[in-house]
């Protein structure tokens, strides 16, 4: 619950935060930055979410683990393309 409620945490601070960095950086750019980030929002996390319960499905039967290990990695392997987006 505590990991839960940190991760969601994190998800709102993301979902607040990044508009208001890069609206005050290209603010020329809001309507294409609002359909862009829609867009890849719907479809990659969609895909994501899929991935992730297609995994969670196929190996939940080898370990209880397995469900935290795919949560725990997907939010590790995103960390260097948030941080790529915002440092460029």
């Amino acid at each position: 619950m505590i990991a839960g409620s940190f991760r969601f945490l994190g998800g709102y601070c993301f979902a607040f935060y990044k508009p208001k960095f890069f609206l005050e950086i290209y603010p020329k750019y809001a309507t294409q930055f609002g359909l862009i980030d829609g867009i890849l929002a719907g479809v990659l996390g969609f895909i994501s979410t899929l991935a992730g319960g297609i995994l969670s499905d196929k190996y939940h039967k080898k370990s209880y683990w397995t469900k935290a290990i795919i949560s725990i990695l997907s939010g590790a392997l995103a960390t260097p393309a948030i941080v790529l987006c915002f440092l460029c």
